[in-house]
Formats: C-alpha cells, structure tokens, sequence
C-alpha cells in the first residue's frame, strides 16, 4: 500500500484499521486523539491554539483565559466534553505531535521532546512509554517509512 500510495495513506489505513506497519505483540494501538473531533466543543476552539503552542508551558489557568471561562467551570466543561482533565489531554496532543515528528522527520530526539514541550529526552522516554508502551527510538524504527530505507 504504502509504494502504491505513500507514507500517509498507508498510516492511515492502518490507524482505521487497527493494524500497524510493524508491531510487536505487546504493542498497545495507537489511535488518534486529533481525528476524535465531531460536534462543537471547547477543544475545537482551543485545538489550533494548543498546537502552535506545544513548546511552551500550558497550564490550565492558560487554557481557561483562552477559552475565556473561569478556571473552575474550564475545567468542569473541558473534563465532561473530552473525558480528560486538561492536563492529561494536553499530554496526549504532545505525544501526538511526537509520533508524527518521529514517524516524518529525522529530528533528533532532544529537539523533538523540546518542540512538543515533553522536556527532556528522559522525560520524552517515560511519558512516551507511559503512553503508548514503547520507546520513542523503538516507536521511530517501527514507523519510519520502509520507502526510506
């Protein structure tokens, strides 16, 4: 598929279709939180934002200004509409945004854990393992297009 088509679309009907390029058994699936999207929430307004922010801290009080909410009832709307509380979703989007510099880019993994704000490369390791139960390097060598090699 992915010779036919390319990397992208190969990914993608893997993802539908809970298979994966190269998987180990143990391998948890890795489904995306991005493409959850389906009726207007606070997530859809705040989504572009957090994005281009991922390097920087984003705390909930941050999170609450934006949406323009007081923090209290932010955290109450976010929590009931996404199931997660903020910090665990802002979390989820940087592991994201993680998988698709590793599985796209030849970045090292230092400036991949600092643009997607995961700190340092052993914090990167644990919330990544924490996550998705495999190591970024392992994730990167899994996933790297076979075309690439």
């Amino acid at each position: 598929m992915e010779e036919d088509y390319g990397k992208a679309v190969a990914i993608q009907v893997a993802r539908r279709l809970v298979v994966y390029l190269n998987r180990p058994g143990y391998q948890v699936q890795f489904g995306s939180l991005l493409e959850s999207r389906d009726t207007y929430k606070i997530v859809d307004k705040l989504q572009p934002w957090i994005v281009d922010r991922l390097n920087e801290p984003l705390d909930t009080m941050r999170l609450a200004n934006q949406a323009n909410m007081s923090l209290r009832n932010f955290t109450r709307v976010f929590t009931k509409q996404t199931g997660l509380p903020p910090a665990k979703y802002i979390e989820k989007v940087r592991v994201e945004a993680t998988r698709k510099y590793l599985e796209d880019t030849d970045l090292s993994l230092e400036m991949i854990a600092e643009k997607c704000g995961l700190g340092s490369l052993v914090s990167m390791r644990r919330t990544f393992l924490r996550h998705l139960m495999i190591t970024p390097s392992d994730y990167r060598r899994a996933f790297r297009s076979a075309l690439a090699e």
